[in-house]
């Protein structure tokens, strides 16, 4: 009988029955006191701040409508998983395919049990009175996966190495950053750290001693579990069956025999896969949604993205990175610290030099959780941390090693020092970085002090983004002017580095205030200068007031305790866009400082040898007088300088075919198209942005006087299969007629005309049957220019300088006296016409209307 654990009376522990140890006093010891004390303070650092987003701030169009108090959320992922969870439940149709959904479909039964849908799909449009109880929800459960994980933190680690080893590593994870932060976020990690420990757990316990069913079937369940929040979870399957291959007795062959006809083996990966289908049946039913690559949460499209072959602005900060090391430094320092990162690798090296079977599982584990994420240049701080607690075992089982290995007092002093040194500064960094919940969030700030110092009506600029702030800008006390910095992603490789500034100051003329989230997008812009050189000089000016608009406030909220602040603006942007960014507002000087600011601009880029403005220039001059060998010997150098200038190829192309090397040229076009592109400048691909390119292109073709070969690239767009979305159609019409504009610019009336005509080939727009108006009219055909006049008035009926313009020409050519009239009464009721114009034309009326109130004085 093995020997009791409880208190007997008797030291004869053979007569005294474990199974009766209830009846008896239990002691508790000091190493269990220490824990329980752990998770108290655990739930505390991850309650704290529970209620944030909660606000008296309320935007003035929302003010209006009724509300008096607002809430407010930030990070996309947690918006993302709490969408699903709101949607109705389809099995065959799930909220995404990135992830498994059993975390939305717990949430949405727990929304459904409590009743707190209310009958909506999405929280868009929601008031913050149902938003808010939807959050306190998802986050209370976001808590309890978070002590879940402390709780088996410390089952695992006590059951390889004891009671106060169990503490250590359990007080790792309850004041890790990383946990703290992950505790306050519904997100699929959170969840996945604790099932995936608890299928650890659950193994080791299975491996150990005589098998039995029921530990076999709860690891089954548990891996199972796992993999339907995050698929890889299923290779914790494969380490449950390589453990129990290296422990079986017998040679290689018999191992493999004693694995195979293992029936709870079998009968586990049964559970779990049965599990994974029951969730996920689409899996059979409709396969085809795991290659899909339409919406943002399709896996296949998340995977291009992750791997880097499609940039995205978010990905910017992973380019040309060693992934591993990339994840690791990355990572890791802003989870729990640079000492510890240190640490733990030291931890994992113990473990596979002198660990155990046990010590290995959880090293193989490691590895195969590691290995999909870290084949993916892209990184998300967030990702790692399901392997904390691992860490900390192995590291605490390695301290804990050393310490019963050398029995040197000096020594044991020592690496009781090095201990306590890191245990106080995770205490303090952990603490400070929990106190960051109890500041208003610095988004929530920038908008109060917008509403408060800005005067209303401004012109605000604004970015997208996942960590933009464009939100709090109130849409009624102020005019959003969108950046569209995503432009110079996607079209810039095919614009000269003058047409990229020139697209900025136009952005920015009509602004008197800026508000930028430097994790949004300068800290990724500002890590790829020779990808993207005016993006990255834009982002690193701003702040000094380079283009006439200076710094008047910075809210940042750093992770403080005790006086001592822990100043993370380098760390990973993944890490502190989430819940503790930088925002900048800017305010604007004057407009000669923009124009001033901009020309110093111009002439500073001249010199970047990442922008191929010069060399295209000289290439252009030399094609333009027929020196074409000069012409080939210019743009040849200019790609050797910057590859990934996609405009030089198409001037490349340009020469090669009037020098009638045709094979040379739809070579050079190849490098050139976006469908073809490739490399690193694949991305420029992107279905809901390449209808940009061709009037990227035509504007730099201009600018370089290569009239001619921009006519042709406006035509050539016309015959690409681009997007049919209305909108997307526009966007691409107003396109053509910026290239119009540069036509004008240059004194090129006939390609001019032609390029507005392409335009309307697109998309009527307004703007383009005006300009058509003006042209023929011009040209004396004021019956022409009407009829495009009234076609613009189909477009947008609000026009009342057009109403105006038709009313002339109706008196003017075909006169119909009562139609001029009716189009003249519409120009009035606008209330956006001259009022001397209008009353001169409605005299001109009257005359004609009655002859007997005589010529006009």
């Amino acid at each position: 009988m093995p020997t009791c654990t409880v208190a007997c009376p008797s030291e004869d522990h053979g007569s005294c029955h474990c199974d009766e140890g209830f009846l008896r006093p239990v002691k508790i010891g000091r190493a269990s006191v220490c824990l329980g004390i752990l998770l108290l303070v655990g739930l505390a650092l991850r309650v704290v701040g529970i209620t944030r987003g909660a606000s008296d701030f309320v935007l003035p169009e929302d003010r209006s409508a009724g509300q008096v108090t607002a809430f407010y959320a930030f990070h996309p992922d947690e918006i993302s998983l709490i969408n699903g969870a709101l949607k109705d439940f389809d099995l065959n149709s799930p909220p995404y395919t990135s992830y498994g959904t059993l975390p939305p479909y717990l949430l949405g039964g727990l929304l459904r049990l409590f009743d707190l849908r209310q009958g909506h799909q999405t929280l868009t449009g929601g008031t913050p009175d149902f938003r808010r109880p939807v959050y306190y929800v998802a986050r209370i459960l976001a808590v309890v996966f978070s002590l879940g994980v402390l709780l088996f933190a410390a089952l695992v680690t006590r059951q390889l190495y004891g009671p106060w080893p169990a503490v250590a590593a359990t007080g790792m994870v309850a004041f890790s950053p990383g946990a703290i932060q992950q505790a306050h976020f519904f997100i699929n990690d959170g969840p996945f750290a604790l099932a995936s420990l608890a299928a650890l757990w659950a193994i080791l316990r299975a491996c150990e001693g005589p098998p039995r069913w029921r530990r076999f079937l709860l690891a089954g369940a548990l891996i199972g579990a796992s993999a339907c929040i995050r698929f890889h979870g299923g290779f914790l399957g494969l380490a449950f069956a390589a453990v129990l291959l290296l422990r079986s007795p017998g040679g290689l062959v018999q191992k493999f025999r004693a694995t195979l006809t293992e029936s709870r083996l079998w009968a586990a990966g049964g559970i779990a896969i049965g599990l994974l289908l029951l969730l996920h049946p689409y899996f059979l039913t409709h396969p085809e949604l795991l290659s899909r690559k339409k919406y943002v949460g399709d896996v296949a499209l998340t995977i291009e993205y992750a791997s880097g072959k499609y940039l995205q602005p978010w990905t910017l900060v992973d380019v040309d990175v060693i992934p591993i090391v990339s994840h690791w430094l990355g990572s890791w320092p802003p989870i729990v610290g640079w000492p510890l990162t240190v640490t733990f690798l030291g931890g994992l090296v113990w473990a596979v030099w002198r660990g155990g079977w046990q010590e290995r599982l959880l090293v193989v584990w490691c590895g195969l959780y590691l290995l999909p994420v870290v084949m993916l240049p892209a990184r998300a701080v967030r990702h790692h941390v399901p392997l904390l607690a691992i860490l900390a075992a192995l590291t605490v089982g390695a301290a804990f090693e050393l310490w019963r290995a050398r029995p040197d007092p000096r020594w044991r002093r020592g690496l009781t020092v090095v201990g306590i040194g890191l245990a106080v500064h995770l205490f303090v960094y952990g603490t400070a970085f929990a106190r960051i919940y109890l500041v208003e969030d610095s988004r929530i700030r920038a908008g109060r002090f917008l509403v408060e110092k800005v005067r209303p009506g401004s012109n605000i600029a604004v970015e997208s983004g996942a960590f933009s702030t464009a939100g709090l800008v109130s849409s009624k006390r102020f005019t959003h002017r969108w950046l569209d910095i995503s432009i110079l992603l996607y079209s810039g490789p095919y614009m000269l580095c003058a047409d990229r500034i020139d697209f900025l100051q136009n952005k920015l003329k009509p602004v008197g205030a800026i508000v930028y989230v430097e994790q949004n997008r300068a800290v990724q812009y500002a890590a790829v200068p020779e990808l993207f050189p005016v993006a990255a000089s834009f982002y690193e000016g701003l702040p000094s007031g380079r283009f006439g608009f200076d710094v008047v406030r910075r809210f940042k909220t750093y992770p403080d305790f005790a006086g001592i602040q822990f100043r993370d603006d380098d760390e990973d942007p993944t890490f502190s866009g989430y819940d503790h960014p930088a925002v900048n507002v800017l305010l604007r000087r004057d407009d000669a400082a923009l124009d001033v600011s901009f020309e110093d601009w111009r002439r500073d880029l001249r010199s970047n040898p990442w922008c191929p403005d010069n060399g295209l220039h000289a290439a252009a001059v030399r094609l333009t007088a027929e020196d074409l060998p000069g012409a080939l010997t210019a743009v040849r150098e200019a790609i050797a300088a910057n590859p990934n200038a996609l405009i030089s190829y198409r001037v490349l192309a340009e020469i090669l075919s009037r020098m009638g090397d045709q094979d040379g040229a739809r070579e050079a076009l190849v490098r050139f198209l976006p469908a073809t592109a490739g490399g690193r400048m694949a991305h420029v691909m992107n279905p809901n942005m390449v209808h940009f390119v061709t009037a990227s292109t035509a504007l730099s073709l201009v600018r370089l006087g290569l009239y001619d070969s921009a006519l042709n690239e406006l035509r050539r767009g016309l015959r690409e299969d681009y997007s049919d979305d209305p909108r997307a159609l526009k966007l691409r019409a107003q396109s053509y007629l910026r290239v119009a504009a540069a036509f004008a610019g240059a004194g090129r009336a006939e390609h001019r005309e032609a390029a507005i005509r392409m335009s309307l080939e697109i998309f009527r727009t307004a703007d383009a049957l005006n300009a058509m108006a003006k042209i023929v009219a011009r040209r004396g055909d004021l019956l022409d220019s009407r009829r495009f006049l009234e076609q613009s008035i189909l477009v947008n009926a609000r026009q009342a300088e057009v109403h105006l313009a038709i009313a002339e020409l109706f008196l003017a050519v075909d006169p119909d006296v009562e139609r001029a009239l009716s189009h003249l009464d519409r120009a009035e009721q606008l209330h956006a016409a001259p009022e001397s114009k209008v009353a001169r034309l409605r005299q001109r009326l009257d005359r004609l209307m009655d002859p007997s109130r005589g010529a006009e004085p």
